[in-house]
């Protein structure tokens, strides 16, 4: 009999997800051996500030050996879509296959961290549908259906087994999840009311600029950073899904499409233009070669070249970081757009990184400027105003520095920070 961690509580009135979480929980109790120990319900975490991410992992077996295995339980119905699987809840969708490799991730970069090179797998276990085929990115045996239920310790047994007894290794990896269980005051929750407080802020291009209207469909805006053009893509693209449009993310900087492929609609892509270009150039059956010198420049020609005389498919189109694309990349992007599609041109020259790019005019758009920093906290805003390290003055209203953190700026303005 296996030993769970902690003892389950007697809670009335669960959903139907929690209950078919704790009857497998139950299951795994009784029909697995004394050399597993079973976690639940246990929260992760990685990264800090901007890209710090949270999530859940429903079941940990841990074996004898210290090795891991994760278990993400998906109960109601689920759909397998575009080699996908995503479970909807209410009017929100989710990529289960984003979500597990997310967690999949996390917890082995944390093990690694902790020193613990454990043997890591998982599997995904869906009570109430069954499996009938098998896709690239899922293995079958990596899926526990309705059919296979039965025999899900002995699935167990084939994925991760008991180990070879290391008292040392589990030790140390049970005290490693049993830590993640605790409530323990971090800076993490100071950064993620910080966060709050910053989204909250800097809400308001998200609020009035999506109100307007602006008949020729394109809209220009030029903000400093931290004026909440982020939380403006965010909106026009959760609105653009839930009205069932065809929408998309472009920007330059792989760091920020990564970001925003993490945040914006399951079905949105979020992407650099060049990552875009290659997925062209690919489709179209031409093979891109890294190795050969100037390869971004023709990528991006034919891009364009192969873009010309398609079919519109866009209802809305998020250009970000506009300030370093070429403006034939722009016009080009522009294309995709049906007659009674949008497009949001998002761009702050100040950060310009590429200073061969011309400046470009449209003049059928609306332009919209925001010298506004929500981010950034004031003294810090201050500092860049003094040193005039932008062409133009910020504004800034953010929050001030916590009290722990707080920076005291000497007459020579050599930052001094108090801990």
């Amino acid at each position: 009999m296996a030993r769970i961690c902690p003892s389950l509580p007697i809670t009335p009135g669960l959903t139907l997800g929690q209950k078919a979480e704790l009857d497998l929980l139950r299951t795994l109790e009784l029909g697995l051996s004394p050399a597993y120990v079973l976690f639940h319900s246990v929260h992760w975490s990685r990264g800090v500030g901007d890209q710090e991410q949270h999530g859940e992992v429903d079941i940990v077996v841990v074996n004898q050996a210290g090795d891991v295995l994760l278990i993400e339980v998906k109960s109601g119905s689920v759909e397998f879509a575009t080699g996908e699987i995503f479970k909807t809840y209410g009017h929100h969708t989710k990529s289960v296959s984003r979500q597990t490799g997310l967690q999949y991730g996390a917890l082995r970069g944390r093990l690694q961290d902790a020193g613990l090179g454990v043997n890591l797998h998982h599997l995904l276990v869906l009570p109430n549908v069954r499996v009938q085929s098998e896709t690239a990115l899922w293995q079958r045996e990596r899926i526990v259906d309705s059919e296979d239920l039965g025999q899900i310790c002995t699935r167990i047994g084939q994925t991760l087994g008991p180990g070879s007894p290391d008292v040392g290794v589990q030790t140390k990896v049970l005290d490693f999840f049993e830590n993640r269980l605790q409530v323990v005051a971090d800076v993490s929750a100071l950064t993620g009311r910080l966060a709050q407080d910053v989204t909250r802020l800097s809400s308001g291009l998200a609020t009035w600029v999506p109100r307007m209207q602006v008949p020729s469909g394109l809209v220009r805006v030029v903000g400093t950073a931290g004026s909440g053009k982020t939380q403006l893509a965010l909106k026009l693209l959760k609105d653009a899904d839930k009205a069932g449009q065809q929408a998309a993310y472009l920007c330059f900087n792989r760091a920020l499409a990564d970001h925003m492929s993490r945040v914006v609609p399951v079905r949105t892509p979020a992407e650099t233009f060049h990552e875009f270009a290659v997925r062209i150039l690919r489709s179209a059956g031409e093979i891109v070669d890294f190795s050969t010198p100037g390869t971004f420049d023709r990528i991006a020609s034919r891009c364009i070249v192969l873009l010309e005389g398609r079919t519109p498919d866009l209802d809305l189109l998020v250009l970000d970081e506009v300030q370093d694309m070429q403006a034939d990349w722009v016009q080009s992007l522009m294309e995709r757009i049906r007659e009674s599609g949008k497009v949001y041109l998002l761009e702050d020259p100040e950060q310009q990184l590429y200073k061969d790019r011309e400046e470009f005019e449209l003049p059928e758009a609306t332009t919209i400027t925001s010298h506004e920093n929500f981010r950034s906290p004031r003294a810090l805003v201050n500092l860049i105003n003094a040193l005039h390290l932008t062409s133009i003055e910020i504004e800034g209203l953010g929050v001030d520095f916590h009290p722990i953190l707080t920076p005291v700026f000497h007459s020579n303005l050599t930052p001094l920070f108090a801990v």
